[in-house]
C-alpha cells in the first residue's frame, strides 16, 4: 500500500463573524472614534496561534497508521473547503492585518502604562496609611479597552506633614534663666564701671586742686576747674520675673552718689555722738536738769563692750583687795609655825593704802555708771546689773559666815566698794 507524505498543517482561518468584527473595528479606528465597550469582553482573534487545532490533528494522525490518516486527510480537506468556503470579496487584507496587529499592540502598551500607574497609585497609598487614611485607586476592569487619548487625573493625596518635635519645655525654660542672669551681671559689670569713671573723675579734679595746675591745664578759666564729669540719671536694664512668673525685661535706676550719701551719714552720727558725750554735765549728790543723755540708737553698738570692760574691771579690783595671794598664804603659815605665842597677822588686817582706797571707791563708782549706761541703752541688761550690786553684800555675808578670818581692813574694803556703787548710782 502506497505510503502518502505527511501534509503541513494549514494555517487556520478566521470565521465570517470574527472577519466582520475585526472590519468594523479597523473602520472605527480609521474614523478616529473609540469603539464602545460591550457588556462582555469582545473574543480577540488570535491571528498567529502558537499551537492551532491543525497542528494538533497532524500530531494525531502521525500517530494513527497511514490509512486512517489518509482517511482522516480527506475528510478534513472535504470539511474545510464546505466550512469556510466564502466569497473572495469578505477576506481581510493584509493592510487590514497590519492595521489591527498596530492597533492590539497600541492597546497592549497603554494597558501595561495604566497597569504601571495603578500600581504607584497603590504602593504611595499604602505607604501613607500610617498617618492618613485614604481610599484605594478604583482598579480599572479592562484597562486595554480604553482609550488612548483619555487621560487619568492622578488621585490628590493630602501632604504628609512632618512630625514635630516635643516642646522642650524645661530646657527652653533653663536657657531663659540663663539669659537673664547674664543679662543682670552685664547691668551689675556696667554700673561698677560707671562708679569707677567717676572715681577717677573725681580723683584727677582732687589732684588738680591739690597741685595748682588750674592754670596750666586750662589758661584761659578765670573762675574755679571745671568738673570732668556731668552725672545725670542713669539707668541699666534689669530681667526679673512677675508673680505669675513670666521673665519682664525692665530698668533700674543707678545711684552713683550712693557711697557720698552713706559716709555723710555715718559723719553725722558720729558727730552726734561725740556731741552728746561732750555736753553731759555731772554734778555731786543730783543729776543736771539740763545734762545731755545718750541715745538708745547711739549707746546701742557700744553697749555690750562697755558693760564687758566694766565687769572685767570691777571683778579684778575685788579680787586684788578681797582674796589673799599664795605669797601672804605662805608667810601667814610661815609665821603661825615659828611663832605662837605672837599675835597673828592676816594680809586683810594689814592697814590700807591710799592707793587701794582710792582704786576700790573710783573702780565701784566707774561700774555703777556703766551698769546705768547699759540699762538705758538695753533694758534687758537689768539681770547683770542687779548681780553686779548684790555682789558685794554677798561676799560680805560669805566672809563673815563661811570665812571667820575677819578684819577691819576688810570692812573697810567692802564699804569702799558700796560707797564707790552709790556715787556712781547719783553721779548719773
Amino acid at each position: 500500500m502506497k505510503e502518502f507524505p505527511a501534509t503541513q498543517p494549514a494555517p487556520t482561518q478566521a470565521n465570517p463573524t470574527e472577519i466582520r468584527a475585526i472590519q468594523e473595528r479597523l473602520q472605527a479606528i480609521r474614523a478616529g472614534q473609540t469603539a464602545v465597550r460591550s457588556a462582555s469582553p469582545p473574543h480577540m482573534v488570535e491571528m498567529f496561534p502558537a499551537r492551532s487545532v491543525a497542528a494538533i490533528a497532524a500530531e494525531s494522525m502521525d500517530a494513527a497508521p497511514v490509512s486512517a490518516r489518509q482517511a482522516s486527510a480527506g475528510r478534513a480537506g472535504a470539511g474545510r473547503v464546505g466550512a469556510f468556503a466564502m466569497p473572495e470579496r469578505d477576506r481581510p487584507t493584509d493592510a487590514d492585518v497590519a492595521a489591527a496587529t498596530r492597533a492590539a499592540a497600541a492597546e497592549a502598551r497603554q494597558a501595561a502604562e495604566l497597569r504601571q500607574a495603578a500600581e504607584s497609585l497603590r504602593a504611595m497609598s499604602a505607604s501613607r496609611t500610617s498617618t492618613f487614611s485614604t481610599r484605594p485607586a478604583p482598579v480599572l476592569a479592562n484597562p486595554a479597552a480604553d482609550s488612548p487619548r483619555l487621560e487619568r487625573s492622578p488621585v490628590p493625596h493630602p501632604e504628609v506633614a512632618p512630625p514635630r518635635a516635643a516642646f522642650p519645655a524645661t530646657e527652653v525654660m533653663r536657657l531663659l534663666e540663663v539669659k537673664a542672669d547674664e543679662i543682670n551681671q552685664l547691668s551689675a559689670a556696667q554700673e561698677a564701671a560707671m562708679l569707677e569713671l567717676k572715681a577717677i573723675a573725681q580723683k584727677l579734679e582732687r589732684d588738680w586742686k591739690t597741685l595748682d595746675a588750674q592754670h596750666t591745664a586750662f589758661p584761659d578759666a578765670t573762675s574755679e576747674l571745671p568738673s570732668l564729669c556731668a552725672y545725670l540719671e542713669t539707668e541699666v536694664p534689669l530681667v526679673q520675673r512677675d508673680e505669675n512668673g513670666a521673665f519682664v525685661v525692665t530698668k533700674r535706676p543707678v545711684d552713683l552718689f550712693q557711697a557720698e550719701r552713706e559716709a555723710e551719714f555715718m559723719a553725722h552720727s558720729l558727730r552726734h555722738r561725740v556731741e552728746g558725750r561732750a555736753g553731759e554735765t555731772i554734778s555731786r549728790g543730783r543729776r543736771s536738769p539740763t545734762a545731755n543723755t545718750f541715745t538708745a540708737n547711739a549707746f546701742m553698738t557700744n553697749a555690750p563692750e562697755l558693760m564687758q570692760r566694766a565687769m572685767q574691771g570691777l571683778l579684778g579690783l575685788v579680787r586684788q583687795a578681797l582674796i589673799p595671794s599664795d605669797r601672804s598664804r605662805l608667810a601667814r603659815s610661815a609665821q603661825r609655825r615659828s611663832t605662837t605665842m605672837s599675835a597673828e597677822q592676816s594680809p586683810l588686817s594689814s592697814p590700807l593704802s591710799m592707793q587701794t582706797s582710792a582704786a576700790l571707791l573710783i573702780g565701784s563708782a566707774i561700774a555703777r555708771i556703766g551698769a546705768d549706761l547699759v540699762l538705758a541703752a538695753n533694758p534687758g541688761f537689768w539681770l547683770p546689773v542687779a548681780l553686779l550690786i548684790v555682789a558685794p553684800a554677798a561676799l560680805a555675808i560669805y566672809r563673815t559666815t563661811v570665812a571667820p578670818h575677819t578684819s577691819v581692813t576688810w570692812g573697810y574694803r567692802i564699804f569702799l566698794i558700796l560707797l564707790g556703787l552709790l556715787i556712781g548710782g547719783r553721779v548719773i
